[in-house]
């Protein structure tokens, strides 16, 4: 599933597709969506026709501004994204005069949907870590009073409310760089750990979207190709030679960790 920087990577392709242009045409191409998303359809037609793309991210969810504080909002799932070859697997269609782009999903997980702007997670973005005015103190006092020393910091790191745009990949690394073993439990985390795993969070996430995203089995970067490197995702060994292992951890997830490394507290 793509995470924060494959999201984001992707809505700036959509921005920078439509730089300047004017939306003439939002079509749905297949049955499925002409009946799942009829509603979504009829209103973007209303709202964002005669409109210019301004598309923005908050975690792994992307949003277009319509009129009337109102967003269109869609979440890629697994397979979801954005293609200028209409392909079987594309469901929608979007164009402007010159240009066009098709919305693709092979396994037809993402979710489309019109949202009002108090239903936004206007909250949420402040703890993107792709944001600009993204403030680590803000986000480690939001997280000590947010979170249940017994929860599991797997299950912490894919928590949208609480790391918005984490997904599998970025956490599996950012355990590695923090050092912590995937069975720690919130508790075991010292305030200097937590804040370790914020700073590896924002680097890792801003490393990925500046280097083009992981490339994994459901993404393929659309401006560039990636230049991104896992260090423990999937991998046999880390850069220093050490075994890398792998659990189903309490996230019901795969996570990958280097129990040299990682050590697990008793």
């Amino acid at each position: 599933m793509p995470e924060g920087p494959e999201v984001k990577i992707t809505s700036d392709f959509l921005n920078n597709h439509f730089q300047n242009e004017v939306i003439t045409e939002i079509s749905p191409i297949t049955k499925y969506f002409k009946t799942k998303y009829s509603s979504v359809t009829e209103e973007l037609k209303k709202k964002l026709i005669g409109e210019k793309i301004n598309s923005f991210t908050i975690g792994k969810k992307t949003y277009i501004p319509l009129a009337n504080k109102q967003y269109y909002q869609y979440h890629l799932g697994m397979t979801g994204y954005w293609s200028k070859i209409l392909t079987k697997h594309s469901h929608y269609k979007l164009s402007s005069k010159s240009k066009e782009l098709y919305f693709c999903d092979i396994r037809k997980f993402g979710k489309h949907l019109i949202s009002l702007d108090s239903n936004l997670n206007w909250d949420i973005a402040l703890y993107d870590f792709l944001k600009k005015d993204y403030d680590i103190d803000l986000h480690y006092h939001y997280l000590i009073k947010s979170i249940s020393k017994r929860r599991n910091i797997c299950n912490v790191l894919l928590d949208q409310k609480l790391f918005p745009g984490i997904g599998n990949y970025l956490k599996s690394e950012i355990l590695y760089k923090s050092e912590i073993h995937p069975d720690a439990k919130w508790g075991q985390i010292t305030k200097d750990l937590i804040y370790r795993i914020l700073k590896n969070s924002k680097y890792l996430s801003r490393r990925s979207y500046q280097n083009g995203g992981a490339e994994l089995k459901d993404f393929r970067n659309p401006l560039k190709k990636s230049s991104f490197n896992l260090e423990v995702y999937a991998k046999k060994t880390d850069p220093n030679g050490y075994r890398v292992s792998s659990i189903i951890s309490k996230d019901n997830r795969r996570t990958w960790f280097v129990p040299d490394i990682q050590k697990q507290k008793r």
